[in-house]
This record gives C-alpha cells, structure tokens and sequence, in this order.
C-alpha cells in the first residue's frame, strides 16, 4: 500500500510528524505533497496530477481564506503564487520561504507590477467576500467523486462541513500556555506527543469505521494537554 498525503502544514514530514509516525505504524511508503501555507488550490491541483499513483489518499484540507493565481503554460496550469488576507509584505515571505519550491514564481525575480495588483485584487476578495468558499466546496466534491476512498480532513474549520479540525488540537496549548499560533513552527503545530496521538487516531480512521474529526471537537478529551513550553515542544 502506498499512501499520498496532501495538504499544508499541517501534514509536512518531519521526524516527530503524524505522517511519519503512521508510516511507520503501517509499515507502508508515504508520498508527501504537502507544501506549508500552500492554499487548497495548490493541494487540488497536485491531488489531480498524482491521486492516481496511490492506492490511499489522506487530503488535508485548509483554510478557505487561503488561494493561488495558476497562468497557463503548454495548455496545463502552472502555479505562481499563494495569496490569502494578510498585507502583502508578509505575503511576499510567504511565497519565498524554503518550504516553497523553486520551481514556483518567486516575488524578488518574477513578480511585475501589473502581477501584484492581480494579487492585491484577490486578497481584497478573500477578505470581504466569501465566493472562494464556492469553488472550495466544489473541489471537495470533486475529490469525493474522483476518489470516493480518500480520508478528507480539515486542517481548519470549513462552512457546511463536520465539526472539528486540526487547529483545534492546536488551541489547547496555545490557550493553556498563552501561545500564539503564528509563533507556532512546530511539527504539524502539535507537540510531539499529540503528533502520536494523531498518528494513533489517523490508523484507527483508516483502517475502521472511526471518524478522526470526533478527536477535535472537544480535543482536550483525546490529546496530551502540555503543561509547559518544553512539554509542549515549543522550544
């Protein structure tokens, strides 16, 4: 069995990942498409391209206010950029951190006037408008129908969708040590132990009947709450 992951942050390899400890519980090869603080978009995007070399998808879905701008080149899309409502300096590092590949557009050697405005238009359109949520649900649908075995599960909360997402298991530390989130480099923005926790539910949701979002309604109920900054992994 193979599995492709795809999403964001929350689902990045490292040592003391989710993805890594559920690698190792199934003793199966994983395929990571994930990028941090890439959009939905982006993970659609690869999901369409790849989804087919897996016999097991597991799809992280993540926040509706994040987008991408995709131009076309030899009539197939290539992505340039990342957007979602924040300023655009901070946008600019966003799109230059060593998670982004290079083959992506980088703001310092491609990025012209007349392609920060396009950008500045749409992150003025995430901020007040919620059209996004239209075609993210679209996609949603279109994973579902593509791959009706996929594990879906939200990195945020998602309109219309289950209660329950991942940034919930992330709280409980932040609101118990005084946190804050985007402070938060850790290994899928948990602590070492909840990364197991998950890894444990994540076998359970595959392998059974077992829903994993039950875990973040209430994830104080299914996770390690840290009682310190070291505890917790934060330094």
């Amino acid at each position: 069995m193979t599995i492709g992951i795809f999403g964001d942050s929350y689902a990045l390899d490292s040592p003391h990942s989710w993805t890594t400890h559920l690698a190792n519980k199934l003793d199966v090869q994983i395929t990571n498409y994930s990028v941090g603080g890439s959009s939905f978009d982006y993970s659609y995007s690869q999901f369409r391209k790849y989804h087919n070399l897996h016999k097991t998808i597991i799809f992280i879905v993540t926040s509706t206010t994040r987008g991408s701008i995709f131009t076309t080149k030899n009539s197939r899309p290539e992505h340039l950029a990342f957007y979602q409502n924040i300023d655009i300096k901070n946008l600019i590092s966003m799109n230059d951190d060593e998670d982004v590949a290079d083959s992506f557009s980088k703001p310092s050697k491609k990025w012209d006037k007349r392609f920060m405005k396009t950008l500045k238009n749409e992150i003025t359109k995430s901020i007040y408008y919620d059209s996004n949520i239209m075609y993210h649900t679209a996609y949603l649908d279109s994973i579902k129908y593509l791959r009706p075995d996929s594990h879906i599960v939200f990195a945020f909360d998602f309109p219309s969708e289950r209660p329950g997402s991942m940034f919930n298991i992330s709280k409980i530390d932040y609101d118990n040590l005084k946190l804050f989130d985007d402070d938060d480099f850790r290994s899928c923005h948990m602590s070492h132990q909840q990364n197991k926790e998950f890894a444990n539910y994540m076998q359970q949701h595959i392998e059974t009947n077992f829903d994993i979002h039950s875990t973040m309604i209430k994830p104080e109920n299914f996770y390690t709450l840290s009682k310190t900054k070291e505890e917790a992994n934060w330094i």
